[in-house]
């Protein structure tokens, strides 16, 4: 029977062969195409999707942002992470900030800010995987940052929203603010101190952005604003390739981004389901959302409860996404009554998205971040970029908890990324992963065709590619999308256009407090909403599209065909030849 809640809506996925590519921007994804049309790898798409979306979605990302990155090599069928997940300043401590008189981390401002990592992981990709000069990647997002692009209505939006904060930067006022605090959309943006921001990167690389002009220009910036973040924690920063944690669900492999990601939490929260048949069930079935919410406060309770930068704190990684782990939290499932008060089990946002496969099929899953929305609200004037807030957002003012600040630690992300592979041999029981391992750099430009059958099985062949910004929304939308996909054989339009759930708080510090509640997108049918209301659920009701998120998703099919979709709840598009 098809859910009457997936026939509202005509939208249909997109088919090619060729080469695919989708993200939360229209002429980010253009780019991204243009990229594989000039014969450009997946690598090589995903790094102009990340230029353009920072031109074009500059309150959201950008090169004072982090990101994350998962890279699958068609060629030696392996998966291979990437962590642009920048520290606290050497100087930020819990005792300096309760003497500046915090009582909790700064949302806004230079003590908000954490090292910018994610120009280290577009570099490193690069270097690894590109195949096109990056001159010639990144020559669409200097052109629409020097020339103009028009805005949509998504960031006409945001800059009325942001305007007071971005009001109290002179930098950032004099470029988003031009056009004044309402701008219409398709009014044009230009950012020419951007363009030479990137130009300044392609001319001096990472060593350049993190040792030399921009990186001391961060740090006058900083310390003219009584700032914490100098020259030299820019320069000790490094970027982390390692080999992604992974799980096995319904026979697939599913590789996920290692803390301090918190992709970890997709990972458990699988392992929680697999022990129940959802088969029969659907995206509104109340049993399957009352099950999966359940699962999500598990998942979050332990997160929060364990989790923090691996080098400080010695998480248990290993036990909590093992087998034997998830078989006992699921006595802690109540199936007739919601849990409003989860705790961690006994151990013996503001971001963008995009995915893009190739002919050759490689494939990339990128997230990339200014943490809150236009991020600390401050520009190091002349660059044309937003410096992110992600230690202020992200961690505790406390040295107990293991997300407390420390000197050079990170905090925890909400940022994750998702890849899924048929592996090509059985896997040992349980699964594969634990605390990541270095990975080795592969020849520049990797792949083959796909129809190479002398490949090793390795990490399995690619089956699915997605993600979704949304700060502590992502865990729990990519889970709806994968169950969506892999238990209800939904297709990728519908696994991403489906009625979508939020269970609300998830980890971010400023809303832990919070009761719990459960929003639900008004296309749920009320039948469901009753019934989660007599389990215990406390309800808020919400827009028809309004949960939140931007999910993509890429699936390969029979035949080397290529499945892609954009979320309808945002203005991106998936695109293919």
């Amino acid at each position: 029977m098809i859910d009457p809640a997936l026939t509202s809506d005509p939208g249909r996925p997109v088919w090619a062969t060729r080469g695919m590519v989708a993200s939360g921007q229209p002429l980010a994804t253009a780019a991204g195409l243009e990229m594989l049309l000039r014969g450009g790898n997946a690598v090589d798409a995903a790094l102009a999707m990340a230029a353009v979306t920072s031109v074009t979605m500059p309150e959201m990302c950008g090169l004072g942002g982090d990101a994350f990155a998962l890279v699958y090599d068609a060629r030696t069928r392996t998966v291979t992470a990437f962590n642009g997940s920048g520290p606290a300043p050497l100087a930020a401590s819990v005792e300096r900030y309760r003497a500046a008189g915090y009582t909790e981390m700064p949302f806004e401002g230079w003590w908000s800010v954490a090292v910018p990592g994610a120009v280290g992981v577009y570099l490193e990709m690069h270097a690894r995987y590109g195949s096109l000069p990056l001159e010639e990647v990144w020559a669409p997002a200097i052109r629409y940052a020097r020339e103009g692009f028009p805005i949509d209505a998504r960031l006409a939006a945001n800059i009325a929203a942001g305007a007071d904060k971005l009001a109290q930067d002179p930098a950032a006022a004099a470029v988003f603010l031009a056009a004044g605090s309402r701008p219409r959309p398709g009014t044009i943006l230009k950012n020419p101190d951007l363009a030479r921001s990137f130009e300044q990167v392609l001319a001096e690389g990472a060593e350049g952005f993190y040792k030399g002009t921009l990186a001391r220009r961060i740090g006058e910036a900083s310390r003219a604003a009584g700032g914490l973040l100098t020259a030299e924690d820019m320069a000790a920063f490094e970027v982390e390739v390692y080999r992604p944690l992974v799980t096995t669900y319904r026979g697939y492999r599913v590789f996920e981004t290692a803390p301090p990601s918190q992709g970890l939490i997709l990972l458990e929260m699988l392992n929680l389901a697999e022990g129940f048949d959802l088969s029969g069930g659907s995206p509104t079935d109340p049993d399957v959302v009352h099950l999966l919410v359940e699962i999500k406060k598990l998942a979050f309770a332990d997160r929060n409860a364990y989790l923090g930068d691996p080098r400080f704190v010695k998480a248990p990684v290993e036990k909590l996404i093992s087998k034997a782990y998830a078989a006992r939290r699921r006595q802690d499932l109540d199936l007739r009554r919601a849990n409003n008060a989860p705790s961690g089990g006994d151990l013996d946002g503001d971001t963008t998205s995009f995915v893009a496969v190739d002919g050759e099929g490689n494939a990339v899953s990128f997230i990339h971040s200014i943490s809150a929305l236009w991020g600390a609200g401050v520009m190091v004037p002349g660059t044309g970029f937003l410096m992110n807030n992600r230690a202020g957002r992200g961690f505790v003012l406390s040295e107990e908890h293991p997300n407390g600040l420390a000197p050079g630690k990170r905090t925890m992300h909400t940022l994750n990324t998702y890849l899924v592979t048929r592996p090509q041999s059985p896997d040992p029981e349980g699964p594969e992963g634990g605390h990541p391992q270095p990975a080795a750099a592969p020849e520049q430009g990797a792949g083959s065709s796909r129809q190479d059958a002398g490949r090793p099985a390795g990490d399995g062949e690619l089956v699915l590619v997605g993600n979704t910004p949304g700060g502590d929304g992502q865990p729990q939308w990519n889970l709806q999308v994968l169950v969506n996909v892999l238990d209800f054989g939904l297709n990728a339009y519908q696994a991403v256009a489906a009625p979508r759930w939020t269970s609300f708080p998830g980890t971010d510090p400023i809303n832990l407090k919070a009761p719990l509640e459960l929003r639900l997108e008004s296309r749920f049918p009320a039948e469901t909403a009753a019934e989660l209301l007599q389990r215990g659920h406390v309800l808020r009701g919400i827009g028809p599209w309004a949960a939140g998120g931007s999910a993509m998703l890429i699936r390969v099919l029979e035949g080397g065909v290529y499945e892609g979709a954009a979320d309808p709840r945002d203005g991106g598009v998936a695109l293919g030849f």
